[in-house]
């Protein structure tokens, strides 16, 4: 159908002014109905969501958060240990300037995570691995074998 469009543009525009709105309403048409498509597609996709105010608001003095975001969970490595020089398993390899276990570097796995030891954090968060998983994200694992977003 743009094909079509296309081709008789020539006539319409040598038609003059009225060939002109002719072609200014077609263009708006096409456009609107890009847009039209465009927006129905992204809302297809959250269709099985419903919004967010149709849920019910925390008590006052309840917790709002997620049970994704700032609580822990289980570590997919578990507690790496408490020797940083020692490979947390198998395929893992040390990268950095200094040696295995040292503050320049970090133990690399083998579906791309990596592991820094910081086990002389001082409290409030205490001795943890900071783990950065294969989509990026960093977490701290924690020797009880749970970990928390960073």
């Amino acid at each position: 159908m743009a094909a079509v469009a296309a081709g008789a543009a020539p006539e319409l525009i040598a038609a003059g002014p009225i060939g002109w709105a002719i072609l200014g309403v077609a263009a708006v048409g096409l456009i609107g109905y890009g847009v039209y498509q465009a927006v129905k597609a992204a809302d297809d996709g959250f269709s099985d969501q419903k919004p967010s105010s149709t849920e019910d608001c925390p008590e006052k003095g309840e917790s709002t958060e997620t049970e994704t975001t700032g609580q822990k969970q289980p570590s997919p490595v578990g507690w790496p240990g408490d020797d940083p020089a020692s490979s947390p398993g198998e395929g893992w390899e040390w990268k950095g300037k200094g040696p295995p276990g040292s503050k320049e570097g970090n133990w690399v796995g083998p579906n791309g995570e990596s592991l820094h030891p910081d086990l002389d954090h001082p409290d409030p968060i205490g001795k943890h691995w900071d783990y950065k998983d294969p989509s990026g994200e960093w977490w701290r694992i924690f020797p009880d074998g749970t970990m928390s977003p960073k």
